[in-house]
């Protein structure tokens, strides 16, 4: 069974709640955020450079946590976790969460991934078939996509940057949150981790990275095992802005019952305006767990 900490005498300490906890991986600390009991779990992987990656899905939580345990990983240079001068490949990152997962007993999963974290999330799966039940993408990214994506789209989807002395209100990022209110606590601490965490070295070299080169092989041509359902979720803004972009993801599905494609209203972070839906599909899909 888990036990609380609360990072006591750390600098640390104001930001974790009872349900952050901090896991050894390679000698360095990655907190894992786990809410909710239950034999089921869902694993969530957020997008690259979320700076509070809990408090990001807090709006899908609250719909799963009820029925399942379910754990946000913070990748190194997010959330609580420490900084590491490990290189932002799929390889590593996968490793580090699978580490951090097996420190804490949770063996076999559903696991969700918005953007960038279908990558790494198609990288786990071929690693860790047995553990993983499902797979939920929320507009992810999938092999080869970078093939695809054009000046145009990036102008189209890149906002503008704000004036360099111009305060950050993490309100803005919620704004399209819809069915679930932050408390001004949780507003609070979002803006401290966000202070934390924007433009550290790990989160810039995760951009960088555009998902370990997920254009070259053995990326482009990976696929998930047969057996796993893998549905997706899309927003109506990106299969807008990317005609290909369905297209995309329905190769990456298995030829399972479960599996599909669906495109919702709403932007990329999807999670925050259709969570309840998404919460929904979470939960159906799962069927292969091990207390």
């Amino acid at each position: 069974m888990l036990m609380p900490n609360r990072y006591r005498g750390s600098e640390l300490e104001g930001l974790a709640t009872l349900c952050d906890f901090p896991v050894d991986v390679d000698g360095r600390t990655m907190n894992i955020n786990v809410q909710g009991e239950g034999d089921r779990a869902v694993v969530i992987l957020p997008g690259r450079g979320v700076t509070a990656p809990s408090y990001d899905f807090a709006p899908l939580i609250a719909e799963l946590k009820g029925d399942a345990r379910v754990v946000t990983v913070d990748y190194f240079g997010s959330g609580l976790s420490d900084m590491t001068d490990q290189p932002r490949t799929s390889e590593e990152i996968v490793h580090e969460v699978h580490t951090a997962l097996q420190a804490l007993g949770i063996l076999q999963f559903t696991l969700v991934a918005h953007s960038i974290s279908g990558i790494y999330g198609l990288h786990y799966a071929n690693i860790f078939p047995d553990e993983v039940a499902a797979f939920v993408g929320i507009d992810t990214a999938t092999p080869g996509m970078d093939k695809l994506i054009t000046p145009e789209l990036i102008a189209e989807t890149t906002p503008p940057e704000s004036p360099a002395d111009q305060p950050h209100d993490v309100a803005d990022d919620v704004a399209d949150v819809v069915g679930y209110v932050y408390s001004n606590l949780e507003l609070q601490i979002m803006e401290r981790l966000h202070a934390r965490n924007i433009g550290n070295d790990d989160i810039f070299e995760a951009i960088q990275s555009g998902g370990d080169k997920s254009t070259e092989k053995p990326y482009d041509k990976m696929r998930f095992p047969d057996g796993i359902p893998t549905l997706y979720y899309l927003s109506s803004e990106s299969a807008t802005l990317a005609p290909w972009y369905e297209g995309e993801h329905l190769a990456q599905c298995t030829a399972n019952a479960a599996s599909g494609v669906n495109i919702l209203d709403g932007g990329h972070f999807l999670h925050h305006s259709q969570s309840g839906v998404i919460g929904r599909g979470v939960l159906d899909i799962g069927v292969r767990y091990v207390k």
